[in-house]
């Protein structure tokens, strides 16, 4: 899924869009990077969505994830969105850069077979 959201953030409207942030250390070695790709329904919903952040193990404590995902709070015109489970500590960063609970996502997953009344 990564692959595939990085192609598609790299690819060019419509079929995609989107941008990627990196952070590298002095050597050139990667800290970080995130995976911003355009949802294409302006009038529903932000223009981009946040689909993966990640800090190398050994970047982590240093305030990375915060100015990458700074970066693509600059960057991305018209606002973003993410999505995040309740319990990952990801969440408090999010919150801390002025994300915040919009609505309560629900999925009815393929073959679930539920009632129709």
């Amino acid at each position: 899924r990564l692959r595939a959201a990085v192609d598609h953030a790299l690819s060019p409207p419509p079929e995609g869009g989107g941008f990627l942030v990196i952070a590298r250390d002095d050597d050139d070695s990667l800290l970080g990077a995130v995976v911003v790709v355009e949802t294409g329904m302006r009038v529903f919903h932000p223009r981009h969505l946040l689909v993966y952040i990640a800090t190398h193990a050994r970047a982590r404590g240093r305030g990375i994830g915060r100015a990458i995902l700074q970066r693509v709070q600059e960057d991305a015109e018209e606002g973003v969105c993410l999505h995040v489970e309740p319990g990952n500590p990801a969440r408090r960063l999010y919150e801390r850069a002025g994300f915040d609970q919009k609505y309560l996502e629900m999925r009815y997953p393929p073959g679930a077979g539920g009632s129709r009344s």
